[in-house]
């Protein structure tokens, strides 16, 4: 990664990561790393996302198409991409600003997450208890979170989804993530204008 200041990123409260321009994990910063922690995400992440992964195997589904080509896309017309995403934990809605930078000589990214809104969450669903978390089992057994709000789906209910903090808290096998309907009307849209 040449010309930049590491010293400049690792100061950065903002959570950081390069990409080599075969989009693999070639950096993170300390922030990168406080956040997975505040979030329960470490050491688990840096085990399955460690220097060299591919970003392919960080992130899957219709997000996964999506990230990946913007990336590219950055790296070839060399142009910065700015991208809003919501990352909400248990208690507070959270909105994200993502910043990616080409790097010298097509050589990669560097990908900047900065938080723009942080408010605690008001919603009745919050108040859903572990207990009844069997409300969101489906017939086959896996309960639906969106992989990129983290809200459930309810079976019963398709188009409904909710904020359920306790399945947002706790980590279970049986949980599938997908993408909600709002989030996959956007990502679908963005693919279907692109290739029109």
């Amino acid at each position: 990664m040449s010309g930049l200041d590491f010293e400049t990123l690792e100061k950065s409260r903002h959570s950081i990561f390069g990409l080599s321009k075969d989009l693999k994990l070639i950096y993170y910063n300390k922030a990168w790393i406080k956040f997975s922690k505040n979030n329960n995400g470490d050491p688990d992440i840096r085990n399955r996302f460690s220097i060299g992964s591919s970003l392919e195997k960080a992130i899957s589904g219709t997000v996964q198409n999506f990230y990946i080509e913007h990336y590219k896309r950055i790296i070839l017309e060399k142009k910065v991409w700015k991208h809003e995403y919501e990352c909400s934990s248990t208690a507070k809605y959270r909105l994200f600003s993502q910043d990616a930078y080409p790097l010298k000589n097509q050589e990669g990214i560097v990908v900047v997450n900065s938080l723009k809104i942080e408010e605690k969450i008001k919603n009745t669903s919050s108040k859903i208890s572990l207990n009844k978390s069997s409300l969101y089992i489906g017939l086959n057994g896996f309960i639906n979170q969106c992989s990129n709000c983290r809200k459930t789906q309810r079976p019963l209910e398709p188009e409904v989804w909710d904020w359920v903090p306790a399945l947002v808290e706790n980590t279970f096998q049986n949980v599938s993530h997908t993408i909600c309907s709002i989030f996959y009307d956007y990502y679908w849209k963005y693919r279907s204008k692109k290739s029109s």
